[in-house]
């Protein structure tokens, strides 16, 4: 815990002297909801995370430019000591859809009264922690979570933290709902999110569209989903969406469309 916290506190002192707001050069996981933003479409009252950000700054030589050149986030040595026994790294965090910024897939209500939004940690790899500044939120586990609502700030910075060497594979699995949903009214409160999955240290192996360290009968189940949809790679390009998600991860030769190609890859490395 003493060393998470002198992580943490590292961070503070960078973030202290850097703008955090409009201007963040931090990457975030943003909440909304009404993902295809048109109105009285099925996914109305469906949270997402929008994953615009994520990788935008994975180019370890080029840190404070938006590449995406990367699917993953390399972890830096503590101190910049190449012998240091832990590596870390100060992204991303969460924040939420505005009125201002996207008024078509923004959350509506009162945080706390008319919904309240948790952060849900599913799955996680052994040795990586997740957390804030003097560890009031620490994600380790499975179902560990914290109330995205109750922060008086909604610009939240996470810090991740693993074992040396910092080029193993590590993830953490998040997903967001609405605790104050309730199925029996469901024009009230929001539906969870889909599983998004962030990816440090290296990239996993083609075909581990899962993230898990291995290709096996679930990530055919992932990539089932994703079969014969293709992407126009100059609107995903706009948003800075280079390779993100399930999709992305489905697409494995990355030329915007699941098919043939991408199943032999899959195929290659599928272990039973």
């Amino acid at each position: 815990m003493k060393s998470i916290v002198a992580v943490f506190i590292l961070f503070a002192m960078v973030l202290y002297i850097l703008p955090c707001r409009a201007d963040c050069p931090y990457d975030h996981l943003v909440i909304g909801c009404n993902e295809d933003g048109e109105p009285n479409t099925p996914d109305d009252r469906v949270l997402f995370l929008d994953t615009g950000q994520l990788y935008r700054r994975s180019d370890p030589n080029r840190r404070e430019e938006p590449t995406w050149l990367n699917w993953h986030y390399k972890l830096f040595p503590f101190g910049g000591d190449p012998g240091a026994s832990m590596y870390v790294i100060g992204e991303p965090g969460f924040d939420v859809l505005t009125a201002q910024k996207d008024p078509n897939r923004c959350l509506t209500g009162v945080k706390n009264v008319d919904y309240r939004i948790i952060v849900e940690c599913l799955d996680i790899s052994p040795g990586l922690l997740a957390g804030t500044l003097f560890g009031d939120i620490m994600m380790a586990n499975p179902g560990d979570s914290f109330n995205h609502s109750a922060l008086s700030d909604t610009h939240i910075h996470l810090y991740y933290q693993a074992p040396a060497p910092g080029n193993e594979l590590y993830w953490i699995q998040y997903r967001v709902y609405d605790e104050l949903h309730d199925p029996e009214f469901p024009d009230r409160g929001y539906l969870p999110s889909r599983p998004t999955t962030v990816v440090f240290g290296r990239s996993p192996e083609p075909g581990d569209i899962h993230v898990d360290g291995k290709t096996d009968l679930l990530d055919l189940e992932k990539f089932s989903l994703f079969w014969l949809l293709q992407s126009d790679c100059d609107v995903r390009n706009s948003r800075g969406q280079a390779a993100l998600d399930l999709f992305d991860r489905a697409d494995i030769n990355r030329d915007y469309r699941v098919d043939l190609h991408d199943f032999r890859e899959l195929s290659r490395n599928t272990r039973p």
